[in-house]
């Protein structure tokens, strides 16, 4: 369950609730990022990963997921990544297949460590998003400029079933080149840290 999600482009990051997806994987995270405690499922499948290391990428995120027992388990992820660097902004949309899933998923990363670099990053998990379940985040993203062609595979969303990483649902329309200036770091966890949404480097969940 690998999917998707980014951070918005704007010098001054606008509040959570002001966030919509926008044009670049920025838009497009910061579309999935926070939302108010309203916005929340009863029964959130979907998590917002935070304080994960800069280098890491969907795929490592996926390995991760795996060696802490949740293989199979989720079937979307998402990994905002900057699009002029390939750096992630540091946190990830996951939806897992169930509520079980999902609270083992907090379990096991809430507070984690263990870092395959020498990152001193602590990791922490929130329910709080804007979007909840795979098909919510498939058309958040699926006509956002982070699924264009010219963007790397590692910096867009992914689905998954049983572990087996599916294709994406195409586009209902044209999709838009991402813009190619960087924009700035978005901010995961203001307003409650929900996964709402940055994204590489401009696209909105």
């Amino acid at each position: 369950q690998q999917q998707l999600h980014q951070e918005p482009l704007q010098l001054q990051p606008p509040q959570p609730e002001q966030l919509q997806p926008s044009e670049d994987n920025v838009g497009a995270a910061a579309g999935h990022e926070a939302a108010t405690e309203a916005a929340a499922e009863p029964d959130p499948t979907t998590l917002m990963i935070q304080h994960l290391p800069k280098s890491y990428s969907r795929d490592m995120l996926c390995e991760l997921l795996d060696q802490r027992g949740l293989a199979g388990m989720f079937d979307f992820v998402y990994l905002p990544v900057k699009f002029a660097t390939g750096v992630s902004f540091g946190y990830a949309f996951v939806n897992f297949t169930s509520l079980e899933a999902a609270e083992h998923c907090k379990a096991t990363l809430e507070g984690f460590k263990e870092w395959s670099d020498d990152s001193e990053e602590v990791c922490s998990v929130s329910s709080k998003t804007t979007y909840q379940g795979q098909a919510a985040c498939v058309e958040l993203y699926r006509n956002s400029p982070v699924m264009h062609d010219s963007v790397d595979d590692q910096a867009k969303p992914a689905i998954f079933s049983n572990g087996v990483r599916m294709p994406f649902p195409p586009p209902t329309k044209k999709i838009k080149a991402p813009r190619s200036r960087a924009p700035s770091a978005p901010s995961p966890t203001s307003g409650g840290g929900g996964a709402g949404g940055e994204g590489g480097d401009d696209s909105a969940k």
